[in-house]
């Protein structure tokens, strides 16, 4: 488990087998599930099982791809037709937003709108 440890997050692998469990529940639940939705329970339980290890959230494109999937899954929550499309919108606005923003990051080597984040200069790397 050691070795496990050294390049993965314990509570990353924690919160990726609990949003699988939910995914994986309401999936089964439904005898006929809308396939927006079955991308969505996909997708989303790819990318936070993906999360778990470091390689990924060290990687220099991993902002760009959480922004992208943050889109894919708004445009997919869409394509389901759900009651909730300003929501929906508004999810889809913001993942676009990020993607310009971590774009813009990725080529000045800043951390612009992002949460949390500490200037390349601040980090321990640096």
């Amino acid at each position: 488990m050691d070795a496990f440890t050294d390049h993965a997050s314990g509570w990353a692998l924690a919160l990726a087998v609990l949003v699988i469990a939910v995914l994986g529940l309401a999936l089964l639940r439904d005898p006929s599930p809308d396939p927006a939705f079955v991308g969505v329970a996909v997708l989303g339980s790819a990318w936070v099982l993906a999360t778990v290890f470091d390689a990924v959230r060290h990687h220099e494109y991993f902002h760009v791809a959480n922004a992208v999937c943050v889109t894919a899954l708004g445009v997919l929550l869409f394509l389901g037709g759900d009651d909730a499309v300003p929501f929906v919108a508004l999810f889809v606005g913001i993942g676009v937003a990020g993607i310009v923003a971590e774009v813009y990051n990725l080529r000045n080597d800043t951390s612009h709108l992002r949460c949390g984040a500490r200037r390349p200069e601040e980090t321990e790397d640096a």
